[in-house]
């Protein structure tokens, strides 16, 4: 024993020699830990001495330090706020046992005299030391911090503990925040993007045995002792240690001719020597065109993959992805290594300044498939089966993902400029659409200046900064350096704004020799584009355009084209490919030709494209009601759309189904953002023999604020509903059986997952009556985990010359003259069907005598949770009909809250009835709220995303 812990102090005292030789080169600051990770408590118990250099022309009496891991200590965090915004309430909802947090026992200045510190207000993940005495410029000062860590379970994020004994400690202990003229301070919000200085560290790092250790950082030595490890890691020059740790199998080391790999990830379906040939291919690529790896290991880890994977068909089930083994292996470990490799080498602000980065990776990934799998297509061997390599999507090269992921958004007006704060972007922007652009903009610029220039200044850009803090404007720099033609576009617009790119050719003139091309810019965006010149699918010619800034004629000499494409390689993201290409046989080759495809399909410039698939409906009158359903929605969202689904009903013999022609037109951003034009009609019975029918034209106007994370919304929306009936003749009823009603009606909501609130007002005007209401509905959410939800409705006629119930306000169960409801059984008032229950008008769930109201009705509706989804609701309010006296109503009962608003159970105990649990067939009391939907239902998943 004695032996070992000279040999383990030995190893120390040569990490620290080597250290000394090599620190201050680049690196700020100074930093030596003391860990021991509690395994029982979850926790690692740190004593840390900090060498704090101040390298700016200020004298700091006051110092930052970034301390991620409080992050999870609190609901009203920064992160617990990311995590509502995207519909996830697990932090809020965590016991105190099950969050993370810092406890700080002592901070001392380098005379161990205490430090006055403090939380920064509102990012409590931020620590204020006041020194006791101040930094001047290029003088040092050492700090002394004594504190606990306690890890969150790995139920919110990767990082913390999981239930399996692994361990991932990432930004676990005390950083320093960067002072550049003022302090750069981010809140941990689960984006990958800790913004520390540099420092020279070293680790002294206990923890339990019979785990295995993967870690960023050189690992100097690992000594096993009984019950536990000492692994002393060290890091020059680095902004934070990683240390991952699992009982399931080690992390192997492979030694490549350019660097150490230290990886866990594996492929059960490829072979372990396979899998190190790939590996070996993966690091020379990198080193050949990027660089030496500074650092003594790379890591790449499954975990690190599993935070940014191959998004796509390569996360389905191995035994149905369509990939080849190696190739799924390959880009998997280069996508993983290469962010490994920039977050390690380039320093840049990661909060702003992420596209950098993820540009390079992207772009990366680009020529590797373009360099060793030239023929991959995006669908993998699914293209080449019957029925699927048909459809363009199994046409499309596997690059060409980057441009239509990036189209996802911008086709949904959700597109965001790549210099867009990281936290300011929506999910699906921060994960997938903004990389890949930022990607496929050095494709674009390599297409257009030549790959050699833009391979030089990607090399060049790397050797020159790499361990430096750096700019983007430094890239671009070296990229202007490069080269003789003017790319001033290329950070201004491209990178810099959220302009769209989209062009047409707007006319060709044939000579015996030449063609005389008229290229229209469509949106007024001023960058180059590519024109190709296609002969039976091969290109013949390649042409560049530049300053298109309206509409511009260009001679081409003629080369055998058959065809003129804008675009051809899918390099520029481009909004609308329909109309950039133009044929050069005639008038009659150039329409578009009719291709009718199952389902769905991405968009082929070349067809008009109809879309069939199998339906089924159901209600209780027509049964079911299969049909096919014909439409021009593509994967990525169009201006106009046309929807007809003809369906037989089963039961009633007879033809339904539904039709919509909709128009959507964009306008901006933020604000008044969008207008909607839509015709819609329907036909289905809504009592046995009984059939209705709607046309209602509409026009809508939609509203947002810039940040486009908030869920905030307001629409306002002119219809003019026009029912027709045609009513079994056994069937008496009190309304004409036609009628059209003329509804404004303006909605504003704030769909958050802790604190919502919506409210709408509604007008309603027809030949025999006039109506107004507003509806408020607010949840919250509460710190000690209380659910309350309210919600108000007020309803009054101003005019009503009706004789019947059917356009009165209704309690707990509205006519739904509309037409507006998705009701099983409209028309039942017994069996199953009528025990549904859509929360409108009234809101209530019992079923009380008279519970219409032809003149005004105000009610409330209240309900809290008990245990989980277990709540207590009441409603209550008052109806008024004409010539009659207003009149009190009351219910009460237990609300299973199994999903809100799609999935609920409402078992009604005390109301106007009396005791309703104690009355006879209680069962047939009991209501449901239930949405069948399918685009409801996906809506609840994609919600946070977009």
């Amino acid at each position: 024993m004695l032996q070992i812990r000279r040999l383990y102090l030995l190893s120390t005292l040569i990490f620290c020699a080597s250290l000394l030789q090599i620190s201050g080169i680049h690196a700020q600051h100074y930093n030596t830990l003391k860990a021991t990770l509690d395994q029982e408590t979850y926790s690692v118990n740190i004593q840390q001495e900090f060498t704090y250099k101040n390298s700016s022309k200020d004298t700091l009496a006051i110092l930052y330090f970034n301390d991620w891991a409080h992050a999870y200590s609190d609901k009203n965090t920064a992160l617990a706020k990311r995590f509502a915004e995207d519909f996830k309430k697990s932090l809020h909802l965590a016991k105190d046992n099950n969050r993370g947090s810092t406890e700080i026992f002592s901070m001392l200045d380098e005379d161990y005299r205490s430090l006055n510190w403090k939380r920064k207000k509102e990012q409590i993940d931020l620590i204020r030391i006041e020194l006791n005495k101040p930094i001047p410029p290029g003088a040092e000062q050492r700090l002394i911090f004594t504190y606990t860590v306690k890890l969150p379970p790995n139920r919110y994020t990767p990082y913390g503990y999981g239930p399996d004994g692994s361990y991932y400690l990432k930004d676990w202990y005390l950083t320093p925040a960067v002072y550049d003229r003022k302090w750069e301070l981010y809140s941990n919000k689960n984006l990958e993007d800790l913004y520390t200085g540099n420092t020279n560290t070293n680790i002294f790092f206990t923890y339990p045995e019979g785990l295995y250790l993967g870690t960023n950082f050189n690992e100097v030595n690992i000594m096993p002792f009984p019950d536990k490890n000492y692994a002393t890691l060290s890091g020059v020059n680095r902004k934070s240690c990683d240390i991952i740790l699992n009982s399931q199998w080690e992390f192997t080391k492979h030694v490549t001719p350019d660097l150490v790999v230290a990886s866990d990830i594996r492929s059960n379906r490829y072979d372990l020597i396979s899998q190190g040939v790939s590996i070996n291919r993966i690091t020379d690529f990198i080193a050949e065109n990027l660089g030496e790896f500074p650092y003594e290991q790379l890591l790449v880890s499954e975990i690190d993959f599993n935070k940014n994977p191959l998004y796509g068909l390569s996360q389905l089930p191995s035994f149905v992805r369509p990939y080849e083994e190696q190739f799924q292996f390959e880009l998997k470990f280069l996508k993983t290594a290469l962010r490994s490799y920039m977050k390690e080498t380039i320093f840049v602000n990661p909060r702003k300044e992420q596209w950098l980065t993820d540009a390079l990776v992207n772009y990366m990934m680009i020529k590797y498939v373009d360099t060793f799998y030239p023929d991959q297509k995006l669908l993998g061997k699914l293209s080449n089966i019957w029925g699927v390599r048909n459809y363009h999507l199994a046409e499309m090269g596997f690059n060409e993902q980057y441009a239509f992921f990036n189209m996802l958004t911008a086709r949904k007006n959700l597109d965001q400029a790549l210099t867009t704060p990281n936290d300011s972007l929506i999910k699906f922007n921060q994960k997938i659409a903004n990389t890949y652009k930022a990607g496929l903009g050095l494709a674009y610029l390599a297409d257009y200046l030549g790959k050699t220039t833009v391979d030089k200044s990607v090399e060049e850009f790397y050797q020159q900064y790499r361990l430096k803090q750096v700019s983007p404007l430094d890239f671009i720099r070296i990229l202007e350096e490069n080269t003789e033609e003017d790319i001033s576009w290329f950070y201004n617009t491209y990178v810099n704004s959220d302009k769209r790119i989209d062009f047409k050719i707007s006319n060709v003139i044939k000579t015996k020799d030449s063609l005389y091309v008229t290229i229209k810019n469509k949106t007024g965006t001023n960058v180059p584009i590519s024109l190709f010149g296609i002969r039976n699918d091969t290109v013949v010619s390649e042409n560049w355009f530049r300053n298109v800034e309206d509409e511009k004629e260009f001679v081409i000499p003629r080369n055998g084209e058959k065809r003129l494409v804008l675009n051809y390689d899918q390099k520029i993201p481009e909004f609308n490919q329909r109309d950039n290409w133009k044929t050069l046989k005639g008038w009659f080759s150039s329409n578009k030709k009719l291709k009718l495809q199952f389902f769905k399909d991405s968009e082929d410039p070349y067809y008009n494209q109809i879309f069939y698939m199998p339906v089924a409906n159901f209600n209780v009158y027509d049964g079911l009601s299969p049909g096919i359903r014909f439409t021009n929605k593509t994967l990525l969202e169009r201006p106009f759309i046309y929807d007809f689904s003809p369906s037989y009903a089963l039961r009633e013999k007879s033809m339904v189904g539904f039709a919509k022609l909709n128009y959507r037109k964009y306008l901006q951003k933020s604000g008044l953002y969008v207008m909607n034009y839509a015709l819609r009609g329907s036909t289905f019975h809504f009592q046995t023999n009984s059939r209705y029918s709607t046309i209602t034209p509409s026009i809508g106007f939609g509203w947002r604020p810039a940040d486009l994370i908030s869920n905030k919304r307001s629409s306002l929306v002119f219809r003019y509903v026009n029912v027709f009936r045609d009513i079994d003749p056994s069937l008496e009823l009190e309304t004409d059986p036609d009628y059209s009603v003329f509804n404004l009606r303006y909605n504003n909501i704030n769909n958050g997952i802790i604190n919502y609130f919506s409210w709408f007002a509604d007008a309603q005007h027809s030949s025999d009556f006039t109506k107004i209401a507003l509806n408020m509905e607010y949840r919250q959410l509460f710190q000690n985990n209380t659910q309350l939800n309210l919600r108000f409705f007020a309803g009054k006629f101003i005019r009503n010359k009706t004789n019947s119930d059917f356009f009165s306000f209704a309690l707990d169960r509205p006519t739904d003259y509309l037409f507006d409801y998705n009701y099983l059984g409209r028309s039942e008032d017994s069996g199953i069907t009528s025990q549904q229950i859509i929360i409108a008008e009234g809101g209530f769930k019992s079923q009380l005598e008279n519970p219409f109201a032809n003149d005004w009705i105000v009610t409330t509706n209240a309900s809290f949770n008990l245990w989980k989804w277990i709540e207590l609701y009441g409603d209550a309010g008052f109806i008024k009909n004409k010539n009659t006296n207003s009149r009190f109503v009351y219910d009460s009962g237990i609300r299973l809250n199994l999903v809100t608003d799609y999935f609920e159970l409402y078992f009604p105990l005390y109301s106007n009835n009396g005791w309703e649990i104690a009355q006879p067939n209680y069962e047939e009391r009991i209501r449901f709220l239930v949405t069948l939907s399918p685009r409801t239902l996906i809506g609840l998943f994609t919600r946070k995303w977009f």
